[in-house]
């Protein structure tokens, strides 16, 4: 199973990596409130100049940690954009806004393992349990 989480978003003939890291949230939030607030932007905006401006902000900011990821995997990658991503977007912004969706969600699958709460499952001779996440990417 692959771990990694990277999608690609097509302009100008070029594959372009597009991935949400801690960097990107930190930058989303900031510039949009919450991840909830820009999926809501992106999936019901019915403004297109909104739609537009928060679509390219959002690829710049997942192509550039996407860039940035990929490039230290030691991944070729395209020569960067000399001007906006949407200067070069085709006219279709659906498909834009299906790749960031699609990497924002990171289509992971997680599993989750609880402790209960109840007395006899904190007692001191049961090693503590955790969580674990996994991740399916389709190649």
């Amino acid at each position: 199973m692959s771990e990694r989480k990277t999608g690609y978003i097509e302009l100008a003939g070029q594959k372009h990596p597009i991935r949400l890291t801690l960097r990107a949230v930190k930058e989303l939030n900031a510039k949009f409130g919450d991840l909830s607030k820009l999926g809501e932007k992106l999936s019901n905006s019915a403004d297109m100049d909104t739609l537009l401006d928060t679509l390219n902000e959002t690829l710049k900011i997942l192509m550039k940690a996407g860039r940035c990821y990929e490039s230290i995997l030691g991944t070729d990658l395209p020569p960067k954009l000399p001007c906006d991503p949407i200067d070069v977007l085709d006219t279709d912004a659906a498909k834009a806004v299906g790749a960031v969706l699609a990497a924002m969600r990171g289509d992971t699958e997680r599993e989750v393992e609880t402790v209960p709460k109840n007395a006899e499952a904190t007692r001191d001779d049961q090693a503590p349990r955790g969580s674990t996440t996994t991740a399916s990417v389709p190649e």
